[in-house]
């Protein structure tokens, strides 16, 4: 019998650079991966469900996000909810934050291991974050890349998010060509322009080619210097799409940023004075309205997750 995920995950180690990551090989045990496979969906399917125009817009990526499928009733994700059972979601989330939470530029305030986890855009989710009430929010997307995918070229997640998760599917006989996530260093004299690197991008120095591969987990660790991209994949070059199951775990609820405006350089002063004060505008409308009209925020909530509400009145450059 092969090793569980859980044991592969405690023997791994944290590659330190050039920012805190996991790769771990033959993640999943063959009866896991064998319902990872199976429970995945079609582009198809994922068009049909996706509850928000953002899913099949982020990243280039048709994804469906876990509150979307837990709401459904739809026999066609029957397979995918078996494998997340299986799985042990949460306990796969809270595993991977105990193993890179050591290693966080900023650390999260004492007693957050005692914040619950909950599914992004559950209920639950959604209260917590209009009543202030501390939690950690995860979640889980099958995501296809399109047949022509270009690749991402290098940027930083959201700062609401703490650490993303990769689980690679390819169940071919050739290994695929393309796809493979590069890790790049950070300098100081990078100049951003909201997540992504203003100007020639890709000046930027390379520092390792993590490459996509069957049953292969990758996790990263989020911050100021967390700067990555994809290189392109081509579905004529390949037998199959690039698949993967993106996880997961965010902190608008607690709250936490993994980095701030000011931790990124934006240019000139008189652009980033001026960024500033738009920012605390917004910033203070965001309060106000949460104050005096929850009802329109949380009707807002039915659409966008409450990170994307708040971009909506925080300045992001």
């Amino acid at each position: 019998m092969g090793m569980t995920w859980a044991e592969r995950l405690e023997e791994a180690d944290v590659h330190r650079h050039p920012f805190p990551h996991l790769v771990i090989d033959d993640f999943l045990p063959d009866d896991l991966l064998a319902a990872a496979i199976r429970g995945f969906p079609n582009r198809g399917l994922i068009s049909d469900l996706a509850s928000r125009s953002e899913d099949l817009q982020a990243n280039s990526r048709a994804s469906l996000d876990l509150a979307t499928v837990q709401a459904c009733d739809d026999p066609r994700l029957d397979d995918l909810k078996g494998f997340y059972q299986a799985l042990g979601l949460e306990t796969l989330v809270r595993s991977v934050f105990t193993k890179l939470r050591p290693f966080l530029e900023d650390q999260l305030e004492p007693g957050a291991d005692q914040h619950p986890f909950l599914p992004r855009m559950s209920p639950d989710d959604r209260q917590n974050w209009l009543e202030g009430i501390p939690s950690f929010s995860y979640d889980i997307q099958p995501g296809i890349n399109p047949p022509q995918f270009a690749g991402l070229e290098p940027h930083l997640d959201d700062k609401y998010e703490i650490f993303a998760g990769l689980l690679y599917l390819h169940p071919a006989d050739m290994p695929p060509v393309g796809g493979d996530l590069i890790l790049y260093e950070c300098g100081p004299g990078h100049v951003f322009d909201g997540t992504r690197l203003k100007g020639n991008a890709y000046v930027v120095k390379p520092v390792k080619r993590i490459a996509y591969r069957h049953n292969r987990f990758v996790a990263l660790l989020n911050g100021q210097s967390s700067l990555h991209g994809v290189t392109p994949y081509l579905e004529s070059d390949n037998q199959l799409p690039r698949r993967l199951y993106n996880i997961i775990t965010e902190a608008y609820n607690i709250p936490y940023k993994s980095y701030r405006y000011w931790d990124l350089a934006r240019g000139k002063k008189t652009t980033t004075i001026k960024h500033a004060v738009k920012g605390a505008a917004m910033l203070l409308r965001h309060r106000l309205a949460r104050a005096l009209f929850p009802s329109r925020v949380a009707a807002q909530l039915r659409k966008y997750t409450p990170g994307e509400v708040m971009d909506r009145w925080e300045f992001w450059a």
